[in-house]
């Protein structure tokens, strides 16, 4: 074992005693294989070894048996039949490996290493894809068969550096070694199969030859020190997450950034400014943090909590694809809570899940005064909730005939909404014609008034892109949408149809009527042509609670605003002449003072 005789000098030099002394020492303080001879260690060529070709269980066993033949007393020792069982068992244990496949199973898994299982191939090697029977089961695991050249040395040294690195390091990022061959002067590794591929689709794509002759990294260094970086995101990338839904399409920008800086400082020209793989790993833990942690996202457990587990008594409103709910929420870093409408869409239809989709980025891309405001959300346990800001006041369809909400008012409110549908339909802050977007459920039951009676449009589940030609979706006349609707334009939504909405909302307002019980439009032309004054179409057609307060010139400008925003799809110009007549009914109500 050793590979030196007995009576060597060495031994002598450690102990005067000798070998045997020696090696009692060691056995005992756990030190006796470094006295093995390391050419003992050697990968034998008939019988590869994975931890250089001595079994453990083979070394162990012998050593304990060459321990007790040298014990101190002779009733201690062995007889020579224990002698030649353990060393049998250690001959058993060296010739038998776990790890080790048999080249037929390897044959019959690869078909004879037939072309049509080969799935790639490398200068010095070729990988086959096939099955192989799991050792004491009756089941076969897939695995991928990597035969390496046997009639090169290359080939035969990159098969033992590969099986070594395998067997010693054993992680879940690391592919796992199944087994490997050595039979018939074979070199072959089996490791486990990667159904999704390889990740190096795309690092050489002749594109990035085209805009660099240096390829990839060049061009990556370029773009992140210009600030283009972002422009080279695979757009898929961008899409949202089923189970990490983010508001900005599926990316969010602090895990986008981190995650580019640390990947621009990997390809520095020189290896000195490159981090170390520790300061990578840090850098894509925060990047996973920032893409899961969502400043908007609500706790399921604080919306069951506001909403009392969605009780009826919490309910305030219903729709056919949500119900919504009133109720307290923390604030994030705060000791309080704000009050919230808690929307839960239907989770267990398509209609309701694309609804959640488009009101949630509406709401997050569009926001005004005069919208409602996003709080957050939840799509936790396939929930689908937006929790938007409580407004006091309710809905305005609930002030349509209450007399206590004034001409002026209803003037003002009628410019709020104005002012948010032009926001929408420009494309927000933007203004780009690509945003430019649609209410398409336009009604006095989708404005709600705060607590200081500022009018915010909600309701925006059926919202499109002006230029995506959608056709018009309601749901019918038992939530009031009918009404409201354009009858010239009953397939697809335009802005047209968005203000003749808007122009019902201000007819309701002066009528004090609720859309489905007010006449057909051309009642409301014909009776303001055949009037003899303004005054005798305030009597007429006016809001009996409001008659009284109503200047006939803030009449005229606001209800041939009502007549033409129809046609008209310029919001500055409905918002301009809106004003106007506030600002006549502002002077009459001074007088009256």
């Amino acid at each position: 074992m050793c590979g030196r005789l007995a009576y060597d000098n060495i031994h002598y030099v450690n102990n005067k005693k000798g070998l045997a002394s020696v090696a009692r020492r060691r056995f005992n303080d756990g030190t006796l294989k470094d006295m093995v001879d390391p050419r003992i260690m050697e990968a034998d060529e008939n019988i590869f070894m994975l931890n250089g070709g001595l079994n453990q269980d083979s070394l162990d066993t012998f050593t304990k048996i060459a321990y007790q033949c040298v014990e101190e007393t002779q009733v201690m020792r062995p007889t020579m039949q224990d002698v030649i069982n353990e060393l049998q068992k250690a001959i058993h244990f060296q010739k038998s490996d776990r790890l080790h496949i048999s080249l037929e199973d390897i044959l019959f898994a690869t078909q004879n290493f037939s072309e049509d299982k080969c799935i790639e191939e490398g200068r010095y090697w070729k990988p086959y894809e096939g099955q192989i029977p799991l050792v004491n089961a009756n089941e076969h695991t897939t695995v991928v068969v990597k035969r390496f050249d046997n009639k090169s040395d290359e080939g035969r040294d990159r098969f033992f550096t590969e099986i070594k690195v395998l067997a010693e390091f054993k992680h879940k990022n690391i592919i796992a070694l199944v087994g490997y061959c050595t039979k018939m002067n074979e070199r072959i590794i089996c490791y486990e199969h990667a159904p999704n591929g390889r990740l190096n689709k795309l690092a050489y794509d002749n594109i990035h030859y085209v805009n660099n002759k240096k390829g990839l990294a060049s061009v990556a260094r370029r773009r992140f020190n210009d600030g283009t970086l972002k422009d080279m995101v695979d757009p898929r990338i961008m899409e949202a997450d089923e189970n990490i839904f983010m508001l900005n399409g599926g990316l969010n920008q602090d895990s986008l950034d981190t995650f580019t800086k640390i990947a621009y400082q990997c390809v520095e020209e020189t290896q000195v400014m490159r981090p170390t793989m520790q300061d990578v790993i840090n850098e894509l833990q925060k990047a996973i943090h920032f893409q899961k942690s969502d400043r908007l996202h609500i706790s399921l457990e604080d919306i069951l909590f506001a909403t009392q587990n969605f009780s009826e008594d919490k309910c305030i409103e219903e729709g056919r694809y949500w119900k919504q709910y009133e109720g307290q929420i923390p604030l994030v870093n705060a000791n309080e809570h704000t009050t919230v409408v808690v929307k839960r869409f239907d989770n267990k239809s398509d209609e309701g899940r694309d609804r959640f989709f488009t009101e949630i980025k509406v709401l997050a891309e569009f926001k005004h005064k005069n919208i409602i405001a996003l709080v957050g959300y939840c799509t936790k346990m396939n929930e689908r909730i937006i929790c938007y800001e409580h407004a006091p006041n309710g809905r305005l369809n609930k002030y349509v005939q209450d007399a206590s909400l004034s001409s002026m008012q209803r003037i003002k409110l009628s410019i709020d909404v104005a002012t948010g549908l032009a926001f929408l339909q420009k494309g927000g802050v933007t203004e780009s014609r690509m945003n430019e977007s649609l209410h398409s459920d336009i009604k006095s039951g989708s404005i709600l008034l705060d607590a200081e009676w500022k009018a915010k449009i909600s309701n925006l589940e059926l919202a499109s892109r002006y230029l995506k030609f959608e056709q018009w979706k309601h749901d019918g006349d038992d939530y009031g949408s009918l009404g409201f609707m354009d009858p010239t334009r009953k397939v697809y939504v335009t802005k047209e149809s968005d203000w003749y909405s808007f122009s019902m909302v201000l007819l309701e307002m002066f009528c004090g009527r609720y859309a489905k019980d007010l006449e057909p439009w051309s009642f409301y032309e014909d009776t303001f042509a055949r009037c003899a004054s303004i005054e005798d179409f305030i009597n007429e057609v006016a809001f009996e609670g409001i008659k009284e307060q109503i200047s006939p010139v803030s009449c005229k400008k606001f209800f041939k605003v009502a007549l033409q925003c129809g046609q008209d799809k310029n919001g500055r110009r409905v918002i301009q002449r809106l004003e106007e007549a506030l600002q006549a009914q502002a002077c009459i109500s001074k007088l009256t003072k």
